[in-house]
């Protein structure tokens, strides 16, 4: 009767203990985690703005020309980028930060910016003020150019 009883214990199901439920649920967690990071990563990936070829447009390479004068080394307009912070879109200013300076100056968009420059978000960047402007932005040339050249007369001023 003995043999039976251990033959039963045998073949009967155990019940989890609790280090196997915690490693479980570990391994439940982690899996979704990494999931929803690589979908972030992807976003991000996608969203990522472009350095565009000044050059491949000579409307976009004479609003960047015409900009060189600025004493500034860098132009932002709702950029992801050095000022923004997460989920904060500045549509109603443009940031400046002069070369060698730590903060930005803001300068108000001109009225008529919705209709020339529609929120076409852009950032100009150079090393020092003798060098050309980086143009980064996911908008198409054409439009860049066009949100440059209204954003001009705002800050040349």
């Amino acid at each position: 009767m003995a043999r039976r009883s251990r033959a039963v214990r045998r073949g009967a199901s155990r019940p989890l203990k609790a280090v196997h439920v915690v490693g479980i649920l570990l391994l439940l967690v982690g899996s979704v985690s990494f999931v929803f990071v690589l979908g972030r990563l992807r976003e991000w990936l996608e969203e990522r703005d472009t350095l565009v070829d000044v050059n491949a447009s000579p409307r976009l390479a004479r609003a960047a020309a015409a900009l060189r004068a600025l004493d500034a080394c860098s132009v932002e307009y709702d950029h992801k980028g050095l000022f923004s912070k997460p989920g904060m879109r500045l549509l109603d200013v443009f940031l400046v930060k002069p070369c060698g300076a730590s903060r930005p100056k803001h300068y108000s968009v001109p009225e008529d910016w919705n209709t020339n420059g529609k929120q076409v978000p852009f950032m100009l960047k150079r090393d020092s003020r003798n060098e050309p402007w980086r143009v980064h932005g996911s908008a198409r040339p054409d439009e860049l150019a066009r949100a440059l050249e209204a954003a001009s007369p705002a800050l040349l001023r």
